[in-house]
């Protein structure tokens, strides 16, 4: 990409005036896969880079729903998302980007294969 190009947006995005986008490594080409996860305010997915072929996660959940506690956990994924951009360890699942659009904030990760944490550990 040419220095101070727009970065990459995934397949469903709109146009980039209109989304805020943080990615790094995902191309504009991904699809969403199998679902992986469902929470109570969102659902993670696997995904593949139609470019490179990674697969990768993707959380999403939408940003406004008129619930109190929804508001409150959209604070919570923005302030983790802040914490997931500076963190780099081995141990720890790679932060590659994350996207607002459409009412959905979705949050890209490294994608590990072995169920939950939870599950690993009971």
């Amino acid at each position: 990409r040419p220095p101070g190009a727009a970065p990459p947006t995934p397949s469903s995005a709109v146009p980039a005036a209109r989304a805020k986008k943080a990615l790094a490594g995902i191309s504009q080409r991904w699809q969403r896969g199998a679902r992986i996860g469902q929470g109570s305010f969102g659902a993670v997915s696997k995904a593949l880079d139609g470019c490179t072929g990674r697969i990768f996660a993707v959380k999403e959940a939408p940003l406004e729903n008129g619930d109190p506690d929804h508001a409150k956990f959209v604070a919570t994924l923005r302030a983790e998302l802040e914490i997931c951009r500076s963190l780099r360890h081995q141990h720890i699942l790679s932060y590659l980007g994350h996207s607002e659009e459409g009412g959905t904030l979705r949050i890209f990760l490294e994608y590990v294969a072995g169920g939950s944490l939870a599950s690993i550990i009971s």
